[in-house]
């Protein structure tokens, strides 16, 4: 039964072996390691396996990684190379990750300072930004990006508030609760929100009301555009791509922002005598993406699409719209 939640733990596979995962995931996420057989794995620190080398007998065996695979080997390498498996049934502790160390130098792409990480290849630069900035060097380039820059202000600085009257971009620091962040999320920790945004219950700012002047980017202090995407009005930063700060609209505002910035209106489609291949309903012509195409009347139940015939003439719409009725469709035509 799982530790936290009491449900059933269930054998699952990961990159890295097999794993008994509680049964309530997503909502409980409870993990623990096994075999293959779904018998849990004794936790060891790397301590409790120490224990003398039977080759040097000088050495001691203690446990080593490579990658995230752990291994038993002679402190006295490489004067003495032995090696052992660690002991079945058992799962060694992993130790958590040494904290990044400053670089010195900038990220090239954003301007926030570069940090030295540790990763299962070793040590590597890559900018303090992430996710948003993954710009990335490896650790033989340190000594000639210190050389090609000037002394560059510490992560704590650019943490701060900037000193001239132009927002940094190094001092920019992510409003609200990053995308993707799961779990509960308390508004209250969070403060108020930015002049002009309010809070979605994910700790994002969103507009509620449509804003009677400009309206100021809470990353940089840019003004923020009113545009149209995919999934409907949305406000972007007018400093993109250098900021990429954007939020959604609801309430109000939406209501408003639709009748400012109409969706664009889909052409109606238009009934042909061609038959379905599959189902032998009569086709329709449809505009898609990459130009009008032929798609089943019976669409969701019956999906076919085909292109238009060479020297398909479509006929009149119903709705009175001939300004594309009657036109004569060349080889070029496809969805």
């Amino acid at each position: 039964k799982c530790e936290k939640c009491g449900g059933d733990m269930l054998i699952k596979m990961g990159k890295n072996g097999h794993f008994l995962g509680c049964s309530g995931y997503p909502e409980c996420r409870s993990t623990m390691p096994c075999n293959e057989r779904g018998e849990p794995l004794k936790v060891v620190e790397p301590e409790e396996l120490k224990r003398p080398c039977e080759e040097c007998e000088d050495g001691e065996m203690i446990v080593k990684w490579k990658g995230r695979r752990a291994f038993l080997g002679c402190d006295a390498y490489p004067k003495c190379k032995a090696t052992a498996p660690i002991p079945e049934g058992v799962d060694v502790k992993r130790p958590p990750a040494p904290p990044p160390e400053e670089a010195g130098v900038e990220c090239d792409k954003c301007k926030r300072p570069m940090l030295i990480r540790s990763g299962k290849r070793g040590k590597f630069i890559a900018c303090s930004g992430y996710p948003r900035c993954r710009n990335t060097y490896p650790i033989e380039k340190h000594e000639a990006l210190r050389a090609s820059q000037p002394a560059k202000q510490t992560l704590a600085e650019a943490n701060g508030v900037a000193g001239d009257d132009e927002p940094k971009m190094a001092a920019r620091k992510p409003i609200g609760v990053p995308k993707g962040t799961k779990g509960k999320v308390d508004l209250a920790a969070l403060g108020d929100p930015p002049p002009g945004f309010a809070w979605t219950r994910t700790g994002r700012p969103v507009v509620e009301t449509m804003p009677h002047g400009d309206l100021q980017c809470p990353e940089c202090g840019s003004t923020m555009e009113l545009k149209r995407g995919r999934f409907g009005p949305f406000f972007s930063c007018s400093n993109f791509p250098k900021c990429k700060f954007n939020c959604n609209l609801r309430g109000e505002a939406k209501k408003e922002a639709e009748e400012i910035i109409p969706a664009p209106q889909r052409p109606k489609p238009i009934m042909t005598d061609i038959p379905c291949t599959e189902c032998g309903q009569p086709m329709l012509v449809r505009q898609g993406p990459r130009g009008r195409f032929l798609g089943c009347s019976g669409y969701p139940k019956c999906k076919e699409t085909q292109e238009l015939p060479p020297g398909f003439k479509v006929p009149e719409a119903e709705n009175g719209d001939a300004a594309n009725s009657e036109q004569e469709v060349g080889t070029n035509s496809g969805k």
